[in-house]
């Protein structure tokens, strides 16, 4: 976090531990949070393809002791934790947006989302006017991980399909979820962040987008391979009809030379 306060100008607000003096006792604002969003992006140990028993990090609960292999683990994730504060980030500003723009004044459509609290996120520029379950945005961030490697690379550059994907997942997902739920009268918190239907259907949106993705940087590829060797065949095709073009004038010189008989 030191780190990131130098390098990116930003200052944070963090608790890290209970009771701390001078610290805000805003849940998104704890240390423990941190490390959920962390966790969030462990696509080795969240892995639905390889692991049944793990599918998503719903309800996860954080070691009260970190052990060498937690610790090993933590290390490995920690460059991913500014794009996973700006993924929560991004997704109140969105929020802030719809409830400020409502379909009918003065009514909000979202569950679980209370627009007579205030929330705090980390970084001390953002506060935003509502209240929100403290994972709420855990699934979002927990669908990213579909686009890290092994080695918690990213396979696309972050800042090309962030927010778009983000977008995606709001417009076509949470948004519909958020509002379902709050039709049919569910408006308790942790249900709504830890329902695993949610949580799978972010995964496989996510992999859909990905495969899509890559699909359009082969055919790209393909259409640039194209357009190379057809630009390489014209090149030689014009090169040939020059050459003939010079040998046809030098068999018509010769010609009038006499050098033909």
């Amino acid at each position: 976090l030191a780190q990131l306060e130098q390098k990116e100008d930003r200052k944070f607000r963090i608790a890290y531990y209970q009771n701390q003096s001078g610290a805000l006792r805003n849940a998104q604002c704890n240390v423990t949070h941190l490390l959920k969003l962390l966790y969030c992006l462990d696509r080795n140990k969240y892995n639905p393809d390889g692991n049944k028993r793990a599918k998503h990090p719903a309800g996860m609960s954080i070691p009260s002791n970190i052990t060498d292999t937690e610790r090993e683990r933590l290390t490995a994730l920690l460059p991913l934790l500014s794009q996973a504060l700006w993924i929560e980030q991004r997704l109140y500003e969105i929020i802030q947006e719809h409830i400020s723009n409502p379909r009918r004044k003065g009514v909000n459509d979202l569950a679980s989302i209370d627009i007579r609290k205030t929330t705090l996120l980390p970084d001390s520029k953002y506060s935003f006017g509502f209240g929100a379950p403290t994972d709420l945005a855990l699934p979002i961030i927990a669908s990213y991980r579909v686009f890290l490697d092994k080695d918690y690379k990213w396979i696309l550059p972050f800042n090309e399909f962030a927010e778009d994907f983000l977008q995606h997942l709001w417009t076509n997902y949470f948004r519909k979820y958020l509002v379902s739920e709050k039709t049919a009268g569910n408006t308790v918190g942790t249900k709504i962040s830890r329902n695993q239907e949610i949580w799978e259907s972010l995964y496989i949106s996510a992999q859909s987008y990905l495969n899509q993705h890559l699909m359009q940087m082969v055919n790209s590829g393909k259409q640039e391979s194209e357009s190379e060797v057809t630009q390489g065949t014209k090149g030689r095709v014009q090169a040939g009809k020059k050459r003939n073009n010079s040998t046809r004038f030098l068999l018509r010189d010769s010609f009038w030379m006499g050098d033909g008989f």
